[in-house]
């Protein structure tokens, strides 16, 4: 008998996450159902998998420039979207019900209650920091708690994810799984690239991609990057793309006061999935120089398009990245520690070659989604015997 899972994820946050889990599933001959928010345009579907456009059909609709209005908009409609929900999945009766994200838990948790009683429900946790630690309302974290508790098993990416949940949330450890993220990979654009890795008289881009937000420690890439010697900046360009969730205002007034408007390009806006191709195609290296992080998605793209990273040495990134052999470590708020970082991986073609081959092994392995999916479905086994016994 083939199982059936429904995947959700309302918001639509993690969608080349999605994609390839969904994928990798039916893969397997799993029964694989997304639900997910309603987009004029979808870069991620194939049709190995069924995707229902379910959240938001309304509001995704109207366009305002005020995101307190698009959020009590939003949080107006999701009470009726969890209730067509509801009703769905009694109709389909799945055996898993797997939710990648909780956008309002206030809500969600009088549904989930409910959706017990049809199929045993998964929580994929990719942020031990509900919403990342910056909910775009105080009432997203409302009864957060409470909803985590109707799930029967949480998946989370990283050894730390699990105990950071654990400590903060009390969740029992056998309640918590572990399963990595792969490697996420684009697809190539119709048009033809010209760009050509091969052009020595090209600059080294060094790319700093996503959400702008004071964690990300994109204050300290700059400063780190100024002090590149003389020789070594003038063949570097410093690429910024990304959607600001804070002023930048001071970040644009720092690279003007040290003189660095010639070899810092500035891209703020949300970047479409079908530019993404694009960005990270033109990069050399990736930096990611958070404050703080469980696992990023960032860096899961940088990996798939086989780039070079240098990220700190926290959270998911001291587990996954090994120094010098498949990226660079650097401590946080180190200033110094990450130009040098930038200056040994600008400077040393050898340790790009090197570490672009770990990559490479790192996907037919610990990053390929085959793998993730076997997990993925031994624990849905798991589960859904544990509710045969019950």
């Amino acid at each position: 008998m083939v199982m059936k899972v429904a995947i959700i994820d309302p918001g639509g946050f993690t969608m080349p996450y999605d994609h390839h889990l969904c994928t990798s599933l039916s893969n397997q001959g799993i029964d694989t159902t997304f639900l997910t928010i309603r987009q004029s345009r979808i870069y991620w579907h194939n049709k190995k998998y069924n995707r229902i456009d379910h959240f938001y059909r309304l509001s995704s609709r109207l366009f305002t420039k005020s995101l307190k209005i698009q959020m009590c908009l939003k949080g107006i409609e999701h009470f009726g979207d969890m209730a067509r929900l509801l009703k769905h999945l009694r109709q389909c009766k799945p055996d898993i019900i797997h939710f990648q994200w909780l956008c309002l838990a206030m809500i969600d948790v009088f549904f989930l209650k409910r959706m017990q009683q049809i199929a045993a429900l998964v929580l994929t946790v990719h942020d031990s920091q509900p919403y990342q630690g910056s909910p775009s309302s105080i009432f997203q974290l409302l009864s957060y708690r409470k909803a985590i508790e109707t799930f029967r098993q949480l998946i989370v990416h990283t050894d730390y994810s699990k105990n950071k949940l654990i400590d903060e949330t009390g969740v029992r450890p056998d309640k918590v799984t572990v399963i990595p993220f792969g490697s996420i990979k684009y697809q190539r654009p119709k048009e033809n690239l010209t760009l050509s890795d091969l052009d020595i008289r090209r600059p080294k881009q060094i790319l700093f991609f996503g959400f702008i937000k004071s964690y990300k420690g994109l204050d300290i890439l700059i400063e780190a990057f100024s002090m590149l010697p003389k020789d070594v900046l003038e063949t570097a360009c410093l690429q910024i793309k990304g959607y600001p969730k804070m002023s930048v205002k001071p970040l644009v007034n720092l690279v003007t006061k040290l003189n660095l408007a010639a070899k810092v390009k500035w891209d703020l806006r949300f970047i479409s999935e079908e530019e993404v191709f694009k960005a990270f195609q033109e990069a050399d290296i990736v930096v990611l120089p958070y404050t703080r992080i469980d696992q990023s998605a960032v860096l899961m793209t940088a990996w798939g398009f086989n780039k070079p990273v240098i990220a700190t040495r926290i959270g998911g990134f001291r587990e996954i990245i090994k120094d010098r052999i498949n990226g660079l470590l650097v401590e946080p708020g180190n200033r110094e520690n990450l130009r040098d970082a930038l200056h040994e991986m600008i400077s040393n073609p050898e340790l790009i070659t090197n570490i672009r081959e770990e990559i490479r092994s790192q996907q037919k392995q610990s990053l390929s989604w085959h793998g993730i999916a076997i997990k993925t479905i031994n624990l849905y086994n798991r589960i859904a015997k544990e509710e045969l016994k019950s």
